[in-house]
């Protein structure tokens, strides 16, 4: 099932185990904006890291084989955000699974943006190659 990000921010998801993921390329020219695996996390309060977290009073913690938090901080949000815009949010799941399909996609969909810029260069450039063999003499 699909966790609302709203209820991890505002705190009440606070120690659950949840999966999480998020890979965004909006630039195909640029690396991504977010790139997070599908990862096993708990949901932990803000006060429990030194870390800043921006729009949240919560935080993703992965988890290690043993079933421990990790120290390394998961924002609920990218980086992106300003002022009064908190940036887009993590997608959270109870089930790897789901998590794993939502990630998928989310690659399908870079793979397919990909396959369209390829061929489009590879049109231009067969454009271009008939020109010149056009012009040979």
């Amino acid at each position: 099932m699909r966790i609302p990000i709203e209820e991890v921010k505002d705190g009440r998801r606070d120690g659950e185990i949840v999966w999480v993921c998020d890979y965004r390329i909006p630039d195909l020219n640029k690396k991504a904006i977010r790139a997070v695996h599908p990862t096993r996390t708990v949901i932990l309060n803000e006060s429990e890291t030194s870390s800043n977290i921006y729009y949240s009073k919560s935080y993703f913690a992965p988890l290690d084989s043993k079933g421990k938090a990790k120290r390394t901080v998961i924002s609920p949000a990218d980086n992106t955000a300003y002022r009064s815009y908190p940036g887009i949010p993590l997608h959270v799941f109870t089930t790897e699974e789901e998590c794993n399909d939502c990630y998928n996609e989310q690659c399908n969909v870079i793979i397919a943006a990909i396959d369209k810029k390829l061929a489009s260069i590879v049109d231009e450039l067969e454009t271009q190659k008939q020109e010149i063999l056009a012009r040979k003499k």
